[in-house]
């Protein structure tokens, strides 16, 4: 079965002679093996005497050689390609710390729970909820290394003392401590936050140690609350001034214009009555230690938005965002809470987080190895750029392959571009100076929060880049996979998968338009029927996104909400649906991929394998190294030889054939692989040509035996015998196997026979 060994010399046909004759001597061992050696190959060149090949295909063959190399190499170096560029990638933004830091985010705002046990999800219920949520997350997310107290008693007592008027008063509040006090006035919070603050300007206050414990985490920002309000405008829906709907509705808002004056008339003296241009809405901000100020400067600010209706009807957005920053990574996370109100008073709440490197990414010592990376990578990248503009403007017309090669390398150049950016922004970011600045005596008004919402912007700009970053590197890599297969296309093996796609081209675009169709229809069908209960119709787009789902069997949409939604319709929209998409038209795509399959692969069946072409080439790459320098161009030469002989010889035999390839100095495992690669194909196609003629000749039967079955159709009807089609009384069967009878002078079914026994023809009987 392998005759050959690794140097193409022929390995021994039997096991040495001494294990079934111990009294041959070892020279005669020798000279058994050399004579049976000499014989197989006698045997070998007998056989290949008896083949008879092309010298085109011959030729072709000869021409691979130098083929598979450049495209082994030019493989390589496009799978080294991705290598380098997937580890780039991998040493820049780092995943799984990422992770780390974005899951213990999300269980930490997860963890922030009401009385009732509703989560941030339960915002959109109503405005007391995220009031409730505001003051429940900023005990909890409230963080100080250092805690300056105060004697509340004291200053909340002196601070309610000072706003009587009578003197009896003054008495009996004294008696009081400042605690009960402040839980009498009308916000608490605001209170012993006012006692606080005395307390402080005094110098009456004492700083205690304390460590947060709010884990690996550290708050970067205060806590950011943004609404959005929508301009009012005159309701429509009243006939007229006394309609009773006006007094049951009488506000309406703008869709899409927003409120952009402040909500109080003069000076505001809070910051969220104040509207933000920069921001496009009102500003609430909460401090959570930064500044060392108590949880009840806070609760202050929320309570007093709470009564003066600071959430209503007109707000179409709220917006909770906060920063957070990790040490151990150098990141930063931002985590952001958004509701959303339609005019239908439906709520979407959404939340999410976002972690980014913010740092100098070139001063470190760890980062070595990635700049080295970051070099080839770019060096590799130009080599790419250089050549896809050399092939575009070589060319009249832009083939597929060289479009796909330019808008991959200008995502590359623009991934190039966004880290740069990024690396700029990351060196020359710094850090707000918190400690720098106290707040004013009013701490509602915006004076220190300028340096925090500049911050705020920062991050949200790094933020914005660095999503754009990695969408632009997610796609680069998706077209990075599609280029493969252009890099895989010169191996017939290889080029399996996209002949099968350009050989069905035609059926799967024509496929495509009639399923696009479907889906289209269907979808709007779901839409107007469903949409009106079920999210995932509630929109045109969620609908069209809902079909296709249907058709992998994903549990997204589920059969028992279609049936609650519409009972008797649902039914027929789903069976139906399931019938024609996922049995009938996915049963046509796999007939139409499986037949493009059956005509390419027959073909590559008489093609090598990859592995073997490996090995020829690795044979071919040894030879050069051990010293034959000039074996390349043994390859070009003997392709040029054989398409000398072919203008002479149409066929050459493989004995031949392996005789002027040996003597052309090519390697001789490769002459002996170009023998055997040639008599199997020589061996398929006899085989393939044998079936053809087989089924050409089961046809021809086929056609015989359907004219002998009408001629005797015909013969039947004529002699009523029943069966066959009426014909003319006087000729049956003209043109046929069996030939014309005449039937008016035949009496009877006898003479009937005869007649046909003096008329039919001996293929006829058979």
């Amino acid at each position: 079965a392998k005759p050959l060994r690794r140097d193409g010399s022929l390995r021994m046909a039997l096991p040495p002679m001494r294990s079934r004759m111990s009294n041959v001597s070892p020279d005669e061992e020798i000279r058994r093996a050399t004579v049976l050696q000499a014989a197989y190959r006698g045997y070998l060149t007998r056989r290949f005497a008896k083949t008879e090949v092309t010298t085109h295909e011959l030729r072709r063959y000869v021409g691979r050689l130098d083929h598979n190399c450049r495209g082994f190499c030019q493989l390589f170096f496009y799978l080294l390609f991705c290598g380098i560029t997937c580890g780039m990638l991998a040493a820049q933004y780092s995943v799984p710390r990422a992770y780390e830091v974005d899951s213990s985010m999300r269980a930490r705002v997860e963890n922030v729970q009401l009385a009732d046990e509703s989560t941030y999800a339960d915002l959109g219920l109503s405005p007391d909820q995220i009031f409730d949520w505001l003051e429940a997350a900023a005990g909890e997310m409230h963080e100080q290394n250092e805690i300056v107290v105060v004697n509340l008693d004291k200053f909340a007592a002196n601070s309610t003392a000072d706003a009587l008027e009578d003197e009896d008063g003054r008495r009996g509040l004294q008696e009081e401590s400042g605690s009960a006090l402040c839980e009498m006035a009308e916000i608490p919070a605001c209170c012993r936050f006012d006692a606080w603050q005395k307390g402080v300007r005094q110098g009456k206050y004492e700083v205690v140690k304390h460590v947060h414990d709010f884990g690996h985490n550290r708050i970067a920002t205060p806590l950011f609350v943004k609404v959005r309000r929508r301009l009012a405008k005159e309701c429509e829906h009243a006939s007229g001034p006394d309609d009773p709907l006006r007094d049951l509705y009488p506000d309406c808002y703008h869709a899409s214009t927003y409120n952009t004056s402040n909500l109080v008339k003069g000076e505001p003296e809070r910051l969220w009555q104040e509207y933000n241009s920069e921001l496009d809405g009102y500003l609430m901000a909460l401090d959570l230690g930064l500044f060392k100020l108590p949880v009840d400067e806070a609760l202050c600010q929320v309570e007093e938005a709470r009564q003066f209706g600071w959430i209503d009807t007109a707000v179409s957005d709220v917006f909770i965002e906060f920063g957070t920053y990790n040490g151990h990574h150098e990141l930063f996370t931002m985590s952001r809470i958004s509701v959303t109100w339609t005019l239908g008073g439906r709520a979407d709440v959404r939340f999410r987080t976002m972690t980014a490197p913010v740092r100098d990414e070139y001063n470190h010592g760890e980062d070595l190895a990635r700049i080295a990376i970051e070099v080839v990578y770019v060096l590799m990248l130009g080599y790419y750029v250089v050549e896809t503009v050399w092939h575009a403007a070589s060319r009249r017309s832009l083939d597929g392959w060289v479009l796909l090669d330019l808008v991959t390398h200008a995502l590359a150049v623009a991934n190039v571009v966004l880290w740069a950016k990024m690396a700029v922004d990351g060196a020359e970011f710094r850090m707000f100076d918190f400690k720098a600045h106290e707040l004013p005596e009013d701490h509602h008004q915006i004076r220190v929060w300028d340096g925090f919402l500049a911050l705020l912007e920062r991050l949200d700009a790094v933020e914005d880049l660095f999503q754009a970053y990695t969408v632009v590197q997610s796609v680069m890599i998706m077209l990075l996979t599609m280029r493969l297969f252009k890099y895989l296309a010169f191996h017939q093996q290889f080029s399996l998968v996209t002949s099968t796609l350009l050989r069905a081209y035609a059926a799967l675009a024509h496929f495509l338009i009639v399923f696009a169709f479907i889906i289209c229809l269907f979808a709007f069908v779901g839409h107007n029927l469903l949409g009106h209960q079920m999210v995932y119709f509630s929109t045109y787009g969620l609908a069209v996104n809902s079909m296709l789902s249907l058709i992998v069997f994903d549990d997204t949409v589920s059969f028992e909400a279609i049936m609650e939604t519409a009972p008797g319709v649902g039914h027929v929209f789903y069976w139906s649906y399931f019938v024609l998409s996922s049995l009938m038209l996915i049963n046509v795509l796999l007939a139409i991929l499986l037949d493009a399959f059956a005509l390419v692969s027959s073909k590559t069946r008489m093609s090598n394998y990859i592995w073997q072409d490996m090995y020829v080439q690795y044979r071919l790459a040894r030879y050069w190294l051990a010293g034959h320098r000039g074996v390349y161009k043994d390859v070009l030469r003997a392709e040029l030889r054989l398409y000398v002989v072919g203008k002479k010889h149409r066929t050459i035999n493989l004995a031949d054939a392996r005789q002027l390839l040996e003597s052309l100095r090519l390697p001789p495992y490769v002459v002996w692989n170009a023998v055997v690669v040639m008599e199997r194909r020589t061996r398929l196609e006899a085989e393939d040509g044998a079936l053809d003629r087989g089924l050409e000749d089961i046809a021809a039967l086929a056609r015989r035996m359907d004219a002998v079955a009408r001629d005797v159709a015909a013969l039947r009807g004529a002699a009523g015998l029943g069966g066959g089609r009426p014909t003319p009384p006087t000729a049956v069967g003209g043109g046929g196997a069996l030939g014309s009878v005449d039937v008016t002078s035949v009496s009877d079914p006898g003479d009937l026979q005869g007649a046909l026994r003096s008329q039919q023809s001996s293929s006829a009987v058979r």
